[in-house]
């Protein structure tokens, strides 16, 4: 294995410091031990991690990482995706990652390039492209389920047509609105009719998940079927047990700020 990841250091090195490199690299992805071992005596996290380690050993500018983890079960990616947050940190060059995982792409990279049929419609940091994203197909992709076409019908107020309620949003509005949308988690529950853009909602379905669960809500009205319903929201285990307890209907609130809006 310190060959494979000697295979790219400059020549230009001494057969002892390209060595101690490479041994030093295997360290560092805790895999010291394997040093003398062939890769098909690896497992598949174990190959995952030289090939960590011989794309960082000859210091490149610029490192491609394409999918890097594609193959790999849950919890081989969740540590993966620890020592790949390590080894970055002190990674002078420039760090390219190519996934459609967007877990992966938030924990790993302080900025987000979003590219939709081989043209590129977003670039910011990834806070910006998550919770403001220029568009409805950069939204989709940030895991954004919930939209509706709106028209503005006061300074502050649009109408949104297919939620069939009138929202509150902070301005500016743009004349040209025509959608917005708001992400699951960022749908709200309160114990009160009162309040800003606050309706009552009944529950069509909802579906189980190890983490959350996602409630699919109708506005203004009981829903006739499962498939009847205007947004999703997501809820912790503990907040859906909490619900269980109250008779329909609940009371949702959609902040103004976290209302996203298209042209």
């Amino acid at each position: 294995m310190a060959e494979n990841i000697a295979f790219g250091m400059s020549v230009k090195q001494s057969a002892s410091a390209i060595q101690q490199e490479a041994i030093g690299q295997l360290h560092q992805v805790d895999l010291t031990s394997l040093k003398n071992r062939f890769p098909h005596q690896l497992s598949g996290g174990e190959q995952q991690r030289i090939a960590l380690a011989r794309a960082l050993a000859s210091n490149p500018q610029m490192t491609l990482l394409d999918e890097p983890f594609s193959a790999l079960d849950a919890n081989l990616t969740t540590e993966l995706l620890k020592l790949l947050q390590k080894r970055l940190t002190f990674y002078p060059g420039l760090t390219l990652y190519v996934t459609h995982n967007l877990t992966q792409a938030y924990s790993v990279c302080p900025q987000l390039l979003v590219i939709d049929r081989g043209k590129a419609i977003a670039f910011g940091t990834k806070q910006e492209v998550f919770n403001q994203p220029p568009n409805w197909q950069t939204a989709q992709l940030m895991g954004c389920n919930n939209f509706s076409q709106a028209k503005l019908i006061a300074p502050k107020t649009i109408e949104a047509t297919e939620w069939q309620c009138n929202i509150e949003i902070e301005p500016p509005i743009s004349q040209n609105l025509t959608q917005i949308a708001i992400h699951s988690h960022h749908i709200g529950f309160s114990l009160s009719s009162k309040g800003i853009n606050v309706f009552p909602t009944w529950l069509a379905a909802h579906s189980e998940f190890p983490n959350q669960i996602t409630l699919y809500l109708k506005l203004n009205s009981t829903p006739s079927s499962l498939e009847d319903y205007h947004l999703e929201a997501e809820v912790s285990l503990g907040k859906w047990q909490e619900l269980q307890q109250i008779a329909c209907p609940w009371y949702i609130q959609l902040p103004p700020a976290k209302i996203i809006m298209f042209d």
